[in-house]
């Protein structure tokens, strides 16, 4: 599913329940960044990447940050999140697809 990137808006992206699956535990000390590329892997302009995910106090593995309005970006243009959290030796990666539009309304 592609979610919306609004074109010169700030907008929060969150992760959400970071596991360690083995355990079955909540982690809630993790490393975890958000980076926001292009169709060519590079990183987009208006916007120091990759960006810190600050874990949300009182969560869950719930980690958010910020995508500042500056953000350069052409409405319809197809962009990725790429979240990487790493915790000693654990590291997992997501990666969301995203295309930039107008907030209308």
């Amino acid at each position: 599913m592609v979610q919306v990137l609004y074109k010169e808006n700030d907008q929060v992206i969150e992760l959400s329940g970071l596991k360690d699956a083995i355990a079955d535990t909540f982690i809630n000390d993790a490393t975890v960044t958000a980076s926001i590329v292009d169709s060519a892997g590079d990183d987009l302009a208006g916007m120091t990447f990759p960006a810190t995910m600050t874990y949300v106090s009182g969560s869950e593995g719930v980690y958010r940050v910020t995508l500042e309005e500056t953000l350069v970006v052409n409405v319809g243009q197809f962009v990725k999140a790429i979240i990487i959290a790493i915790k000693g030796s654990l590291q997992g990666k997501w990666t969301i697809d995203m295309q930039a539009n107008i907030r209308e309304k």
